[in-house]
């Protein structure tokens, strides 16, 4: 049997339900549309951000403000907390398709059990039961329906990495001033002082530590070597070598991969000291961000979310360029790094290098 949630979050809960929800339809990709999955222990929060509009900025330096991207879990306090809270509805099974989506688009995976665990009680809400609707997204007053729970899961990710990654809503703090605003026309009972509390408590059950990193990557986290190459995510782990013949994951076609991928922090750094050369959207790379450097040599970073340098920019070594997505063809948050001895767009013969060539890559 599982145990009851404290006491705190059975009272928001009780009045969330009471309360009369206003949501802000987001369009992810231009093609379906996705309702809010946050404003989830609260009752009437108005949602007042756009994806078209100034997104707020990320809280990276209050005291205290826990990182929201890190995806590292401690698999036994996650368990246990899954165990406690889960066990008794749809979701008993799902423990491993919330870490597998929460880890592919790039959110903490205790985030996503908290949401999803709140907005559907715990796996036992007509919602979840009837339409696999696991985080209470909708379309006007509707609740959407997905043809499997998985899919709703997965709708759930795609919703957090447009909050958390696009918009950069990365902490508990910056969440709650958007999202549960101390003092809002629609808290009259000052309910929302608690939102920001109570989401950290659930999420502490889940593993999650105020000790993460401050920001996307708490910086380069590495010093060049003796030629001025730094390795551009720190942490990093290869998920795709350089190599010819390769089946490309999106088509299925047999094609070389000129360049190594790299999932781990989504901070993307600058490998190499350099000027920009290119800063935006480029078919299938998605948001690139192309670097000469004063040797002739020139490296590329590709899917990212978004770009954080303009065209003519000088960068160090070490310095933040992007955060990591999947924009253009991808399957998947990683980041495509390339290099190269002429400019990616100026002619028909780049000359790719194997970036392991010059870094430590493993």
């Amino acid at each position: 049997m599982a145990e009851e949630p404290n006491n705190a979050l059975q009272n928001l809960l009780k009045m969330r339900r009471r309360a009369k929800w206003i949501r802000r339809i987001f369009s992810l990709g231009g093609l379906a549309v996705i309702g809010v999955a946050i404003g989830l222990f609260v009752g009437g929060i108005a949602i007042i951000g756009s994806f078209g509009g100034n997104s707020p900025a990320s809280d990276s330096s209050s005291e205290g403000s826990g990182d929201l991207t890190g995806t590292d879990i401690n698999a036994e306090m996650f368990h246990a907390a899954w165990q406690k809270y889960y066990i008794g509805g749809v979701m008993a099974d799902k423990e491993k398709v919330v870490i597998e989506m929460a880890k592919k688009y790039g959110v903490s995976p205790a985030l996503m059990a908290a949401i999803i665990g709140a907005e559907s009680g715990w796996g036992t809400s007509a919602a979840i039961r009837n339409k696999n609707n696991p985080s209470g997204q909708m379309v006007g007053s509707e609740i959407l329906y997905f043809p499997n729970l998985d899919a709703g899961i997965e709708a759930t990710g795609k919703t957090l990495f447009a909050l958390v990654v696009q918009q950069g809503l990365n902490t508990v703090e910056t969440l709650g001033s958007h999202y549960a605003p101390v003092g809002a026309a629609n808290d009259p009972t000052n309910m929302n002082v608690n939102w920001v509390p109570t989401v950290k408590q659930l999420m502490k059950e889940f593993g999650w530590s105020e000790d993460t990193s401050k920001d996307l990557a708490g910086g380069s986290g590495a010093k060049p070597n003796s030629k001025g190459w730094v390795i551009p995510v720190q942490p990093f782990q290869v998920t795709s070598p350089f190599m010819m013949g390769r089946i490309n994951p999106v088509s299925g076609l047999v094609e070389n991969h000129y360049g190594t991928d790299l999932v781990g922090s989504l901070r993307v750094n600058a490998a190499k000291a350099g000027t920009v050369m290119y800063s935006g959207m480029r078919g299938a790379y998605g948001i690139i961000v192309v670097l000469k450097h004063s040797d002739g040599w020139y490296s590329s970073y590709q899917h990212l979310a978004s770009s954080k340098v303009k065209v003519g920019q000088k960068v160090n070594a070490g310095q933040q360029v992007g955060v990591m997505g999947m924009t253009g063809e991808s399957t998947g948050i990683h980041l495509h790094f390339m290099i190269m001895k002429n400019y990616l767009f100026g002619g028909s013969n780049p000359g790719y290098i194997d970036p392991a060539s010059v870094l430590a890559l493993r």
